[in-house]
């Protein structure tokens, strides 16, 4: 879970998703005090958004992904995810 690896010390997890949405499934699991200062990002509001999306544009063009396509996918935390790493 992410409080074992908090109390591990050995990465600094972030959280992708809804904002509103984590910190109320925090708060219904008891968890809010603990996890509260975990990094939280919402994908298409995240800084980096627009160049992870045109970077996978150009990466997948080939494959027919259009930059619009690419900016729906983007804010999809399992892509966005992938992108950050």
């Amino acid at each position: 879970s992410v409080k074992t690896i908090i109390d591990e010390g050995r990465i600094e997890p972030v959280l992708l998703g809804s904002r509103t949405k984590i910190e109320t499934k925090m708060k219904d699991l008891g968890l809010y005090e603990t996890l509260k200062d975990v990094e939280i990002i919402t994908p298409r509001k995240a800084d980096n958004f627009k160049e992870f999306y045109l970077e996978y544009t150009k990466k997948k063009q080939r494959d027919g992904v259009s930059v619009y396509h690419a900016e729906d996918l983007m804010a999809l935390e399992n892509y966005y995810g992938a992108m950050m790493v």
